[in-house]
């Protein structure tokens, strides 16, 4: 599929280990990319909930809100 959003690589890491902080950021990484926004919102707040010290989650939080010009939030 070219549907990069749904990546069957992030997909197979997480039927594998669903704990997978970075994959949940992978995916709002490739959700981002695709302008696919409200998912790839989910997939951080997924992962930032899952590990509040990683910081992939909040970067791609950040641009998240970025993109919908939420420039406070970003920050």
């Amino acid at each position: 599929s070219s549907d990069v959003c749904s990546s069957d690589l992030y997909k197979k890491i997480l039927s594998i280990d669903e704990s997978s902080v970075r994959a949940y950021a992978g995916l709002s990484r490739t959700c981002l990319e695709n302008d696919k926004i409200t998912e790839a919102e989910a997939y951080a707040n997924k992962a930032i909930k899952m590990n509040p010290d990683y910081s992939g989650g909040y970067v791609y939080r950040g641009n998240v809100y970025l993109k919908r010009k939420e420039y406070e939030l970003a920050i």
